[in-house]
């Protein structure tokens, strides 16, 4: 059963069943055990009803908020360590929002920081971030937006532009029976007497 109310809270369902025991107990336990789930719940309304065996049955009504934020966004982190390391995969593959949880408090702008220096040439069509946060039952709780200096459309566009070229080169170059050393051969010896560096 929880793993269903689980289920249908990452759904964004608005009436989930409880059954017949205590509903907020078994919601907040729920909640505690999955803290990264209090994301997406703004509000919760209680719903009693008397079943056809006049026995009483609980439903709750959730009310959502950061709706764009897809669960697998949203990471329970121990260190920060784990956050640089992933706040540098995501703006390596362009995502645009990610969410992390603490167990303890963390200076998230001064762990920014040593992410900008750090990795700052790395990665040159990022921009900023905007960072919100907020704390519920000595967890800490971080939205972090990024922004970029080329729009995620254009962007795409360019990456296609690339992998047609890529594909009109290697069918030029290869044949499917070479072997892999060939093509790393022909394909280094390529680009060594076409690329021109500024």
């Amino acid at each position: 059963m929880e793993n269903e109310i689980i289920e249908k809270i990452i759904n964004f369902e608005e009436i989930i069943f409880i059954g017949s025991s205590d509903p907020q107990e078994k919601i907040e336990k729920i909640i505690s055990s999955n803290p990264r789930l209090t994301f997406y719940i703004d509000d919760i309304k209680y719903i009693k009803s008397i079943n056809m065996t006049f026995g009483i049955d609980y439903k709750v009504k959730v009310i959502y908020k950061n709706k764009d934020l897809e669960y697998k966004d949203i990471y329970m982190l121990s260190t920060e360590n784990e956050l640089l390391s992933l706040l540098a995969r995501y703006v390596g593959n362009y995502k645009s929002k990610l969410a992390v949880v603490f167990d303890f408090g963390i200076d998230i702008d001064q762990t920014f920081e040593k992410f900008k220096i750090k990795y700052w040439t790395m990665y040159p069509n990022f921009s900023s971030a905007s960072i919100s946060g907020f704390s519920v039952r000595n967890k800490h709780f971080y939205i972090i937006d990024f922004v970029y200096r080329i729009g995620k459309v254009k962007l795409n566009m360019m990456e296609n532009e690339v992998k047609s070229e890529v594909n009109r080169i290697s069918q030029l170059l290869f044949s499917d029976d070479y072997p892999q050393e060939l093509k790393v051969y022909l394909a280094h010896n390529y680009l060594a007497t076409t690329i021109t560096y500024y």
